[in-house]
Formats: C-alpha cells, structure tokens, sequence
C-alpha cells in the first residue's frame, strides 16, 4: 500500500516561477476553446507571468509527493493588486491546478490557506476575480462562502488593455466576509 502525503502549502522559490508559470499555463489551456484569442492570449500571459506578482505579493503552491500541483498569489493587501479593492481586504489571485491533479480538492485546500491567512492578519475581507466560464472554480469558491460583488465586476479589455472594440469578457468579482 502506498502512502500519499499531505498537500503542503508554501512559498514559490524564485527559481521556480517558470515551472510554475507553466503550470498555470497548462491549468488555463481548457480555456482557449470558450476564449477568443484576442482574449485568451494576453490573459493566459498575464495569469502565468508569476515574475511580476514576485514583490508584491505571495506566489504559493501546493506540494504533493514533492512535486508542485497548484498555485496563487496571495495579496495581504488586496488594494496592491490594482483591481479597484479597497486596502484592508486581503486578495486572492490565479488559483490553477495541474490537469493531471485536478478534481482532488487541491483547489480547495488552496482557498482554505488563503481564508485562514486573511483571518490570521486581521483582513476585513476576502477578495478576487474570476469570470463565469471558469464554472467548477465559481462552485468551489461558492462553497467556500464566497459571495458575488457585482459593484467590483470589470471587463477584461480595461485589464488586459485589448480593444474593447474586438469584443469584450466580463470578470466577476466575489467577496468572504471574515
């Protein structure tokens, strides 16, 4: 019988972010066929680009068995992330899971880490953005406790700094009261 070890959660090493960029990378591919393109590269870019969250946030990823399953970043304030929160709430960003390790309740055990490290710091809240299509996260963060917070949804051409003209793709922002 073989013996699983608990996921652990910890800070990404430096020498890591690529890896780990990748794994995001390969986390979001599904997505390409409910994106257009004009949407889905420069979002994919910017989700994997872990280098520039580096010194503003905490890049976190599950470990299991050694090897890197999950990620994101996590901001103590979630007024850093520039995505119009208020500082006091603390941010949660880029939740992915590897393909081959996802439906385990890494995702889960993700979100759980992130609850207790803004209770622990005293946030008011708990913040982040998602979009519709990205069904089984919305669940999972419903399930949590997670509530929508339409008066933060943004649209992804003012984020990613496409046209809007070509089309546009609506984030959903949710929010815990801790």
């Amino acid at each position: 019988m073989q013996v699983v070890s608990k996921p652990r959660v910890r800070q990404v090493r430096y020498r890591e972010l690529e890896e780990v960029g990748a794994l995001v990378f390969d986390a979001f591919a599904s997505f390409r066929q409910v994106l257009a393109a004009h949407i889905f590269k420069p979002y994919v870019k910017d989700a994997a680009n872990l280098t520039m969250r580096w010194q503003e946030a905490n890049v976190m990823v599950l470990e299991q068995e050694g090897r890197i399953v999950g990620t994101l970043t996590y901001y103590a304030d979630a007024a850093r992330e520039g995505m119009g929160w208020p500082s006091g709430f603390a941010g949660l960003r880029t939740l992915a899971v590897s393909p081959a390790a996802q439906g385990r309740g890494h995702g889960r055990v993700l979100c759980e880490w992130c609850v207790t490290r803004a209770r622990r710091q005293g946030a008011t809240a708990l913040a982040l953005h998602t979009a519709s299509f990205m069904t089984s996260a919305c669940m999972l963060y419903e399930r949590i406790g997670f509530q929508r917070h339409p008066s933060h949804d943004l649209l992804a051409s003012e984020v990613l700094g496409f046209d809007p003209a070509l089309g546009h793709q609506k984030i959903v922002a949710y929010m815990l009261q801790l």
